[in-house]
């Protein structure tokens, strides 16, 4: 860590010139809406500060190692990080004091990218092309398994809601990003899955998945035909994901302002020049009045938690009931929030796992005696 004094003495300048590359943190594997969006961003970015921008996928933990590696990280500008409603709303609500940073104390904002509704997304050999359709065809086949971009992401709360408020039982299946979700929904190897517009829309328009409904008030002008959920049975269902860029807490005010520039300018690249749909937009191109709507948006999505039955008795974080070598997860919350692991797809999260059920096991096995 740098001494006060010292860093007192570097800021004196007023602005702010960065001489080595920096690296962007995406708290999603590559192919997830995070991702694709700070893809987006990376090349203006990089001109207007001069130096290379690197993109450093850190999945895991429903985006809570990158958001972890992100508070953690130097405040002097070269390590800044796509955070989301996911990573700094829902998983406070969720986690609580379990989390290894804090919200919104252990962030610098930097600036708001963007605003979007998540998609109720079908595999084409669903037989189901509205929302009545797609309630009757899950009360025919309750259980069936719903993909997201992991425990806690909006789309997992979203498939939640769904469940609620049309009285059906989908069983919450995460990934490492939403891309892989959208991967196996292309090759049926799941049916439903719910994801961000920037990336759903893509696979609607292309005919590679069906769009059902969308979680806003108001339809999409990039799925115009596709109903929200709000004139489809569920009144007032509203449920959308915002995305912005972040950097540890303590970034100097030279360094805040430089970043700022940079990530209002990119937006402005992007929607001229690229077509970035202006329905994204919601809150401006880099607006930094995000401290009021993370601790808005936590207190609602406290509120969604506690609706839905996901938090223990009146706020506490979830715990791990059950921990299989198969890989099922049961969370403690009388079966609403149940949880279970696709294909493992990397050797380390096949170890982790065994190694927890060992732990579950010897603790088991110590209670009987």
């Amino acid at each position: 860590m740098v001494a006060p004094g010292h860093a007192q003495d570097t800021w004196k300048q007023d602005t702010w010139t960065p001489n080595k590359p920096i690296k962007l943190i995406v708290t999603y594997a590559p192919g997830g809406s995070a991702d694709v969006l700070a893809r987006l961003m990376q090349d203006p970015m990089s001109k207007s500060l001069g130096v290379p921008i690197v993109i450093e996928n850190r999945a895991g933990g429903g985006g809570n190692v990158g958001a972890a590696a992100l508070a953690h990280a130097e405040p002097d500008g070269y390590t800044i990080g796509i955070g989301a409603v996911s990573t700094h709303a829902i998983n406070p609500a969720l986690f609580g004091a379990k989390l290894p940073f804090r919200v919104p104390d252990n962030f610098t904002p930097i600036g708001q990218i963007l605003s979007q509704p998540n998609v109720l997304l079908v595999s084409l050999d669903t037989p189901v092309r509205t929302p009545a359709e797609f309630v009757a065809w899950m009360k025919s086949n309750p259980g069936t398994s719903f993909g997201t971009a992991g425990v806690g992401s909006s789309n997992h709360l979203t498939g939640e809601l769904i469940n609620l408020r049309y009285g059906i039982r989908m069983t919450h299946t995460p990934y490492k990003s939403g891309g892989q979700a959208l991967n196996d929904l292309m090759g049926s190897h799941i049916k439903i899955v719910i994801d961000n517009i920037t990336t759903a829309a893509v696979l609607a328009n292309n005919n590679q998945a069906r769009a059902i409904a969308v979680s806003a008030l108001k339809r999409a002008a990039i799925l115009p035909d596709t109903p929200t959920f709000d004139e489809s049975g569920a009144p007032g269902f509203d449920l959308s994901s915002w995305q912005g860029l972040f950097g540890p807490y303590g970034l100097p005010a030279p360094v805040l302002q430089r970043l700022h520039a940079a990530i209002a300018g990119a937006l402005d690249y992007q929607l001229g020049a690229i077509g970035i749909p202006a329905f994204m937009i919601e809150l401006g191109a880099g607006s930094r009045a995000m401290p009021d709507d993370i601790r808005q948006g936590t207190e609602g999505f406290i509120g969604l938690a506690r609706e839905l039955k996901m938090l223990d008795g009146g706020g506490g974080a979830h715990t791990v009931r059950r921990v299989t070598r198969r890989g099922h997860v049961t969370f403690r919350n009388g079966g609403l929030f149940r949880t279970t692991r696709p294909a493992w797809r990397d050797r380390e999260e096949r170890r982790a796992v065994g190694r927890a059920s060992q732990r579950l096991g010897r603790a088991g096995r110590s209670a009987e005696s």
